[in-house]
């Protein structure tokens, strides 16, 4: 008796070691996780961060040429876009990180240390080429992980809308620094991605599964991959494209023109039309941290392309008949403006991912970002003339 109920005894022991060794296997999996989405969310957030303090500064950098800016800004990333599909997969995940965060950096340095606008232009564009190429890799990089990833980078892009804006305000209104010191202050934050993509996510990456993915996967565009671009075209680029085509015509070339509101006290005032991008990063920043609760299949996300229409359209008849003098309306709508880009991007992206097939995805992630990209642009040659014309309109004089 006494035997029998001491093996019982080692059983239950036994049993308990296994479980809380189980237990204990599962907390480190779980803690594993949770500091992988954190390393994408700072991916996020760093990659645009350049972005958003360069528009920022636009006017004190290149004065009365922040279209240039803009420009320089988005159209060598898009031709870069145009191009990962035929050669970032030859390319080590090492080598495009560190040059992104290299390329970046040099880039703030280049725009406070020279006074040539040719050498600022140069140095816009190279934080243009850093940013979309950091695009493309960390969205890939999404494919080794958690599909949560997506969404954790997603939501530090959106932040950086936020961080960007408010860490240049602070330290030039609140601080007091000029533009150039800002931008020193600013020069090593995209040393952070290289910090924590280093020496965090490239230790806890599986090395075994990415050289076994490597060795099986196709390299450039090869036929089978033509025919998936051209059904992620319709399905996922196209729909992203028109939503940014809107939402950076609204941006930059009708709400400029709102400012015409006696009751809000900030008529003609460069305060309301910081107002205004505030609420917009506000609304992006909630819809792109919002997939993990609301996901849109990808048969209805040309829904959002025509919500997003429907906005510029509003918006559009209000700079030019003004149908309301109540800025809450404008606000309202400039907030669901963001929304609708944000989750746009985010559910893009993550569509992407659930339908690509997995021995592709890692290329599809990376070749889709040239939606956005596309949309900029043609909203950046539409407001050259946009804005102007509502001006002209209101028998306003345009901006020199």
């Amino acid at each position: 008796m006494d035997q029998e109920g001491d093996e019982a005894e080692n059983r239950l022991v036994s049993g308990s070691e296994t479980f809380d060794e189980e237990s204990d296997v599962q907390d480190e999996q779980y803690n594993e996780e949770r500091i992988i989405l954190a390393a994408f969310w700072v991916f996020g957030l760093i990659n645009n961060f350049a972005f958003v303090v360069f528009l920022s500064a636009a006017e004190n950098l290149l004065q009365n040429m922040a279209g240039v800016v803009l420009l320089a800004a988005t159209v060598p990333g898009l031709l870069l876009k145009m191009t990962v599909g035929f050669w970032a997969d030859r390319v080590s995940y090492n080598a495009r990180i560190a040059w992104v965060c290299m390329a970046s950096s040099v880039s703030f340095f280049i725009a406070s240390e020279f006074h040539s606008t040719a050498v600022r232009v140069l140095g816009i564009v190279l934080m243009s080429l850093a940013g979309s190429l950091g695009e493309a890799t960390f969205l890939a990089l999404t494919s080794h992980f958690n599909r949560s990833t997506i969404g954790m980078w997603s939501s530090g892009t959106g932040g950086a809308g936020i961080v960007g804006a408010g860490s240049y305000v602070a330290l030039t209104d609140w601080l007091g620094l000029s533009s150039r010191n800002a931008l020193r202050f600013c020069g090593p934050t995209p040393l952070i991605s290289g910090v924590v993509y280093f020496f965090i996510v490239n230790r806890r990456q599986n090395d075994k599964k990415r050289t076994e993915t490597r060795h099986t996967m196709q390299f450039g565009f090869t036929e089978t991959r033509q025919r998936l671009f051209a059904s992620m075209l319709y399905v996922f680029i196209i729909p992203l494209m028109m939503v940014y085509y809107a939402e950076y015509t609204i941006n930059q070339g009708i709400l400029p023109t709102l400012d015409q509101f006696p009751s809000s006290n900030l008529t003609d005032s460069p305060i309301l039309y910081a107002r205004y991008q505030v609420l917009y990063q506000i609304g992006v920043f909630l819809s792109r941290s919002s997939v993990r609760w609301i996901q849109i299949p990808s048969s209805r996300l040309w829904l959002l392309p025509v919500l997003q229409f429907l906005n510029l359209a509003i918006l559009m008849t209000e700079a030019v008949f003004r149908w309301t003098s109540r800025i809450t309306i404008i606000y309202a709508f400039i907030l669901w403006e963001g929304l609708l880009g944000g989750a746009a991007y985010v559910n893009s992206f993550d569509q992407v991912s659930q339908t690509t097939p997995k021995s592709d995805r890692e290329w599809a992630l990376s070749v889709a970002t040239v939606g956005d990209g596309v949309g900029v642009l043609f909203a950046a040659i539409t407001d050259s003339i946009l804005e102007c014309s509502i001006r002209k309109w209101q028998d306003r004089p345009c901006p020199s």
